[in-house]
């Protein structure tokens, strides 16, 4: 297998729900495609709050629902300075994600709303109407919606890699 030479960082609030999502969706599609040997796809959160904490068990329930493995090593963590420095391509879950990460720093020209890739947000520019919706707080539905709309930029994503590969 080549060595990993691109790399793809999921980012939300605490990264147990949102990004850990993603992170699951954006390699099982690398997978698919045999890119996931040269893509490595990580995930955090701008926030500390839930530093150490795995995967949320209902975000976890939607990811195996619909066929995708949940990393069993995950453990929340906010996004280093040396993950802003190394990573290619910075995938923000919300615009107070997004607005934070440039606040902390981000390369602008690697930072992007992961639904910036849903072929329904029509090429639209950062802001409030491209958020993931946040499951936290609702029930199986909103994780439901949540990865309804991760799955939906998922082939956006990858598009997005290859030209970059």
């Amino acid at each position: 297998m080549a060595a990993t030479r691109f790399t793809i960082q999921t980012v939300c609030t605490g990264n147990i729900c949102r990004s850990p999502m993603a992170a699951a969706v954006l390699t099982a599609h690398l997978d698919d495609a045999e890119l996931s040997g040269l893509v490595a796809v990580r995930s955090s959160g701008v926030s500390a709050e839930e530093d150490g904490n795995p995967i949320d068990a209902r975000a976890a329930k939607a990811l195996r629902r619909r066929g995708y493995q949940p990393d069993p090593r995950h453990r929340a963590h906010r996004i280093t300075r040396g993950e802003l420095e190394t990573t290619d391509l910075i995938l923000a879950a919300a615009f107070n994600h997004y607005r934070g990460l440039v606040a902390r720093g981000a390369d602008p020209s690697k930072l992007r709303m992961l639904r910036q890739f849903d072929p329904a947000a029509g090429g639209a520019p950062p802001g409030w109407e491209l958020d993931i919706e946040d499951p936290w707080y609702g029930g199986e539905r909103d994780f439901e919606l949540a990865l309804d709309q991760i799955e939906a930029a998922a082939p956006g994503v990858l598009e997005h890699v290859r030209g970059l590969l």
